[in-house]
């Protein structure tokens, strides 16, 4: 399916003003896309309260990269953001994240049944993701989507080639309870860089 609307939450209200600035005197293609694309839709807030709040759900969230030890990190890295975003899901629906630590990568697969690893992405599913490699170069091989990347300074093809051949997956029949080095809201261990629990 084409993506047809985009929700993007800001949380510094000021930072679409500053963005507006910088592209123009600097036209770089993703932020040319950001402030131009009608399918953008801008929200100031927390991401987390308006995904608590809001009642929507979605087919894709995403959390933009975040250092796993930048302040207020454990917000978007422990297992109550991830089942929260795991139960504003629509059917089918995937959540993605960076992975910086192998304690990230526990904490989404504790949460998610269905979890797709590549170096440094997670994506995760309450359903089984489809995985096809060979489509998903198809279809980055299409002129509009390499287009869409070459403009953003993005050599795709390299990339997706690179983390599609180091892939794991993770299914329901995956022991969780061997997981036991994880961030939880109270104690987001990457957030203060705590090194793992020995239990």
């Amino acid at each position: 399916l084409d993506l047809q609307r985009v929700v993007t939450i800001e949380i510094v209200q000021p930072q679409l003003r500053t963005l507006q600035r910088l592209h123009e005197t600097w036209r770089y293609g993703g932020l040319t896309t950001l402030l131009t694309d009608p399918r953008m839709e801008q929200v100031f807030g927390d991401g987390r309260t308006f995904l608590l709040r809001g009642g929507r759900r979605f087919d894709l969230i995403e959390a933009d990269a975040l250092r796993p030890s930048s302040a207020y990190s454990g917000n978007l890295y422990s297992e109550g953001y991830f089942t929260l975003v795991r139960d504003r899901l629509n059917p089918g629906g995937l959540a993605a994240t960076w992975a910086p630590t192998e304690r990230v990568l526990n904490t989404f697969v504790r949460v998610f049944p269905h979890v797709l690893a590549l170096p440094g992405i997670l994506m995760g599913s309450n359903d089984p993701i489809a995985f096809d490699a060979a489509r998903i170069m198809e279809r980055a091989n299409v002129p509009a989507v390499v287009q869409y990347y070459r403009e953003a300074g993005v050599d795709i093809l390299p990339l997706l080639e690179e983390r599609l051949s180091r892939r794991q997956v993770f299914t329901p029949d995956f022991d969780r309870t061997t997981l036991v080095d994880y961030n939880t809201d109270l104690f987001p261990r990457d957030e203060y860089d705590l090194r793992p629990s020995r239990r």
